[in-house]
């Protein structure tokens, strides 16, 4: 009695401060918003036990701008607002092959988006699939009231195998480590029925965020835009390791296709089984062709379809349940529809991520008044980009959640520009000039100006292959088990700068490395041998706050060593765009030197260069349109360079350096390699690099 009248009263504060908005107009929400209770939508719900006058600005604003419902509950008015609806990703259903194959058992990387599930016995109980960066799709029946799902596992496709990988024309392919994260909340739907086999649909709130890979993907969600959906489609597909409440049928992820069954005859083959239940339009159903089909999928594990235009995996359905029968009869199975749930998935999903429909201070992520008066900054501060700024270097990239309200009070207070950079905001803050220009000197002083990027050869030989101590600053990025994954350039004793999107659990970097074949390398004639390699523990990983995967932006990062590396003919620095290295007019030429190292594997042992020569952003972008996504290239932190041949597209590194020579005759880092078409050997097209002037400042904040 006490508990309900405590959420009683709960209900009543939550709708008395929306009491002022009774005179409000009502608007009517856009096809990505959902009207919802205030209290339900994810914006709202750090504030909503707060008295109205102590939310933002902005946010009274906003909740008063979006009212779409008012309803008279009991002596009450609940006020309901629109929200933003949960959006695929960029990435979401995007296969990690070109194509599913024939077979049963399926590739690593073919379902990236499938998720184990273990309760606290310790024991996989379930599957499920990712819908986004924190929040995991399964089915209700999965968690038990005494068991719940504590964590779960992704990037999984042999259980018994601590690393996964496929071998693909003798060379080997390999995905990271597994990923396993804690579960922080398990959120079964309020009305799920396990005796009528009703509402079978959960969600789970992660600890943190997934790190996207080749390996771990979210799968899309359905909705109404027509480049999305297939009428009617010829067959689904499910997959899973044939897990059950009870057990695990398979250690190896497997797949089958299945055909669609109406709902009526589903509902036939249902009520011959057991009478009592009784089919609606919150259910699908598919398969009873092949015995095998009811063994492939898991309790919990995804019904899915690839769409006929954008060719991406979308999810229909959650396994609810079906006959026992893996391997004796064929009867179709019964699935949660998900389309049916797109607005319970809506109300419950808060990835507290910074498109929520207001103002968000990038990186940051602190709500922000648009009509906000700026501070205009005095004495030894400036006005500098907020990621750049060292008074709030510990706190940048995180959600304001995670800061303390003195924090917040002083971030606002000492905003004072804000800028439209493409399709996101930047946000300055007033910083302590002396601390900046301090940290600055010292960087550069690291950085050794005087003594980086000589080239120990006479000249750079005209060829494919670079001779021994030609590019003596390019570093390898290793795995846990020296496994060799990107590339990079050493830029001081400390550090090595590459591309963000390398971040796939580096362990180690390999300087002075030539030929990877070999433990000690030598010129051709054996005269001249370099030392061994150096191996050196990353002590971190730092990558740019602003870095988009989807978006492929800001993709620039770099490796702190554990301890300094030994400078030799074999092992120097390169030579940063600062001072007298920056060459005006900009070259239009430029070569780009590594192994052909992708995240995914090497394409040869020993160190090649090209010679590449720039390319307008915009035919850029016209190229890659035709050749492969199309995507939006910035004119300030992003160039594009192609060579002559086809083989121009082997001979860089993911991470490694694009490079010129300064008059001084030392190697400039001018780019970083980004992406571009996977087109070794195939087809000649541009590539496309992190412009390193771009990121100075950057560079210099966090070289220390």
């Amino acid at each position: 009695m006490l508990r309900i009248m405590a959420i009683s009263l709960l209900r009543c504060y939550i709708i008395s401060i929306l009491i002022n908005f009774a005179s409000t107009q009502l608007k009517s929400c856009a096809t990505t918003e959902i009207c919802v209770p205030v209290r339900k939508c994810a914006i709202y719900k750090e504030y909503v036990d707060q008295a109205l006058r102590k939310w933002p600005a902005n946010l009274q604003k906003l909740a008063k701008d979006n009212l779409c419902k008012r309803q008279k509950v009991d002596v009450t008015t609940v006020y309901s607002v629109c929200c933003p609806k949960l959006t695929n990703h960029k990435e979401c259903g995007i296969l990690g092959i070109d194509r599913i194959v024939n077979g049963e058992v399926a590739a690593v990387f073919e379902f990236p988006w499938m998720v184990l599930l273990q309760a606290g016995s310790g024991k996989f109980v379930c599957g499920g699939t990712l819908i986004s960066r924190r929040y995991v799709l399964t089915a209700a029946h999965c968690i038990k009231n005494a068991s719940p799902i504590t964590s779960v596992r992704l990037g999984e496709n042999d259980i018994n195998s601590p690393i996964d990988c496929n071998i693909i024309d003798n060379e080997k392919e390999c995905a990271p480590p597994p990923q396993d994260i804690r579960v922080e909340e398990n959120i079964r739907h309020p009305q799920h029925s396990n005796r009528w086999k009703k509402n079978d649909i959960a969600l789970l709130r992660l600890e943190r965020a997934v790190e996207f890979s080749h390996s771990v993907r979210p799968i899309c969600l359905p909705n109404e835009t027509p480049e999305q959906q297939m009428i009617d489609p010829p067959y689904f597909i499910v997959s899973g390791w044939g897990l059950t409440e009870n057990g695990s049928s398979f250690d190896r992820l497997r797949f089958a296709r299945l055909p669609p069954v109406s709902l009526e005859s589903c509902a036939t083959s249902v009520r011959s089984l057991n009478t009592i239940l009784k089919l609606d339009k919150s259910q699908i159903c598919a398969g009873g062709v092949d015995r095998v089909d009811n063994c492939s999928g898991d309790s919990g594990g995804p019904l899915q379809y690839i769409a006929n235009i954008t060719s991406r995996v979308f999810q229909l359905g959650v396994v609810s349940f079906g006959v026992n029968s893996c391997g004796s009869q064929s009867q179709p199975g019964v699935y949660t529809n998900v389309l049916y749930y797109m607005n319970w998935i809506h109300e419950n999903v808060d990835d507290k991520m910074p498109s929520r429909g207001i103002q968000l201070l990038l990186l940051g992520i602190v709500c922000v008044s648009s009509a906000l008066a700026l501070t205009r900054c005095v004495g030894q501060k400036q006005c500098v980009d907020f990621a750049t700024c060292n008074d709030f270097k510990t706190i940048a990239g995180k959600p304001s959640s995670s800061w303390s309200p003195a924090v917040r009070v002083q971030v606002q207070s000492r905003l004072c520009k804000v800028e439209q950079r493409g399709n996101i905001k930047v946000y300055s803050v007033c910083c302590n000039v002396a601390t900046q220009d301090s940290n600055r000197s010292k960087a550069l002083a690291l950085l050794d100006l005087n003594s980086c990027g000589k080239i120990s050869a006479d000249k750079i030989a005209f060829g494919k292959t670079a001779r021994l101590f030609d590019f003596p600053w390019m570093a390898l990025l290793l795995d846990f088990d020296r496994t060799i994954s990107c590339g990079g350039t050493l830029i001081a004793t400390s550090y090595v700068l590459t591309a963000a999107h390398c971040d796939r659990k580096v362990e180690y970097v390999r300087l002075g490395e030539f030929n990877v074949s070999k433990r000690i390398d030598c010129s051709d004639d054996g005269k001249d041998c370099a030392d061994p390699p150096q191996e050196i523990q990353v002590a971190k990983f730092i990558k740019h706050p602003l870095y988009s995967s989807s978006k492929r932006k800001n993709d620039i990062a770099l490796v702190k060593l554990a301890k300094p590396a030994v400078l030799s003919f074999s092992v120097k620095t390169i030579c940063l765009p600062i001072g007298s290295m920056v060459k005006n007019p900009e070259p239009t030429h430029m070569f780009v030197t590594g192994w052909g190292l992708t995240e995914r594997g090497t394409t040869s042992k020993v160190l090649q260069y090209a010679t590449l020569m720039l390319v307008p952003n915009s035919q850029c972008t016209s190229i890659l349109a035709r050749l492969s996504d199309a995507i939006s290239l910035d004119q300030d932190s992003q160039i594009c360079a192609k060579g002559q041949g086809k083989v121009d597209n082997c001979a860089g590194d993911s991470g490694g350096p694009l490079q010129y020579l300064s008059r001084q005759a030392s190697a400039v880092q001018y780019g970083i390699v980004s992406f571009g078409v996977n087109s070794c050997g195939k087809q000649s097209a541009p590539g496309v690099y992190t412009k390193v002037a771009h990121y100075i400042e950057w560079i210099l904040q966090n070289v220390q």
